[in-house]
């Protein structure tokens, strides 16, 4: 089985992915690795152009503050999808070779929108299962991210002032509306974030081992 977990930043997917993988005994990968390998090989005339949410962290000095005073949210979010985009055939490429391993995996990341994970489902035969995770509450978003205890949580740790926090928010939730629109119109499980995070997890969960 192909387990696929998709949604914006902030939204739980890195957690749920490790928690199935050690309820399941199985392994799971972050699509953030096959876009850092994908970005390796990619001549480095064309980085620019592929990878454009990477241009502008380069831009701005990787701090949050510059980022988002400098390009609008619409813009930091259209640079996600398109750069998502870039590691979409090494995320369908890793799927079909541990199908026909008869290998179980879970795949996580932003960059699985639910057209690629349509189009994947389409051609395993092994097998998969699907889930989208989003928060809309702009509010929320930054209250839970402040939360975090991570030592290396790029929301708080990458932002000087903390009204950049709802910047950053706006965009993960654009970023939501997004993929809610995709789902729907791939049909695709999504699950929403509206109150307890742990609740939601777990409701993800059980959606994904049914």
């Amino acid at each position: 089985m192909i387990y696929l977990i998709g949604g914006p930043p902030r939204c739980g997917k890195t957690i749920l992915a490790k928690r199935l993988s050690e309820q399941l005994g199985i392994s799971w990968v972050s699509a953030d690795m096959l876009e850092s390998i994908v970005k390796r090989y990619t001549p480095s005339e064309d980085q620019d152009s592929r990878f454009p949410k990477d241009l502008m962290r380069k831009r701005t000095g990787n701090s949050n503050d510059l980022m988002y005073g400098t390009y609008s949210g619409k813009e930091i979010f259209q640079a996600y999808v398109a750069q998502a985009k870039t590691s979409w055939q090494a995320i369908e490429t890793l799927a079909e070779s541990m199908s026909k391993a008869g290998r179980d995996i879970i795949i996580e990341g932003h960059q699985l929108h639910p057209e690629l994970m349509a189009k994947i489902q389409s051609q395993i035969i092994g097998g998969t299962k699907e889930i989208v995770l989003t928060k809309h509450d702009v509010n929320q978003i930054v209250d839970t991210a402040r939360e975090s205890t991570a030592g290396n949580d790029w929301f708080l740790h990458k932002t000087e002032n903390p009204d950049v926090h709802y910047k950053i928010a706006e965009m993960i939730a654009r970023y939501s509306n997004f993929f809610s629109s995709e789902a729907k119109q791939h049909k695709i499980r999504e699950c929403s974030y509206a109150g307890d995070f742990e609740e939601q997890l777990g409701n993800a969960t059980i959606l994904l081992r049914r």
